[in-house]
């Protein structure tokens, strides 16, 4: 795997020799960035035509993202959303410490604060039905503490690989 850092609009992966049903075309990738995150883009151009054809987008990833050439030789895309693992996040980091991690390191201090609280027992989870508050087993509080704890020591893992790139 080769990371692109700098795979723009202005700026493409330019491929000349893609298919195009029985032709062959130009395709371009690159990554876009903006106040939504980040996503992945491709175009095509039209062999009879030369004209570029509609960009196609991904959808967003809020986190993080990073264009890289895989070992097949195709160009594809790593992406952290929201509902990434720290693990994810992790391999992340070791893959492309070449990208633009502004927005991970924000979202890795965010985790570490919330998990912080929750396992200090500053707060609680608690499930509600119809208005009334289940009662957790002590069995359940000590099973969700140990879980938050993990998650501290994963989001915490993560902030050190970020400090240390």
């Amino acid at each position: 795997m080769r990371p692109i850092y700098d795979a723009t609009q202005d700026y493409p992966v330019l491929i000349t020799d893609y298919p195009y049903g029985r032709l062959r075309c130009q395709i371009r990738f690159w990554l876009e960035s903006n106040n939504k995150g980040f996503r992945f883009c491709h175009q095509t151009q039209n062999p009879k035509t030369g004209q570029w054809n509609n960009p196609k987008h991904s959808t967003y990833a809020e986190v993080g993202g990073c264009v890289y050439e895989a070992e097949n030789g195709h160009i594809e895309c790593a992406r952290l959303g929201i509902y990434s693992s720290h693990a994810e996040a992790l391999e992340f980091v070791k893959n492309f410490p070449g990208a633009d991690l502004s927005r991970l390191q924000r979202w890795v201090d965010g985790k570490i604060k919330f998990y912080t609280q929750l396992s200090s027992g500053q707060y609680r989870i608690a499930i509600s039905v119809n208005g009334v508050v289940e009662p957790q087993t002590d069995g359940q509080k000590a099973e969700d503490l140990t879980k938050h704890q993990a998650e501290l020591a994963g989001w915490t893992a993560v902030k050190t690989q970020l400090e240390h790139k």
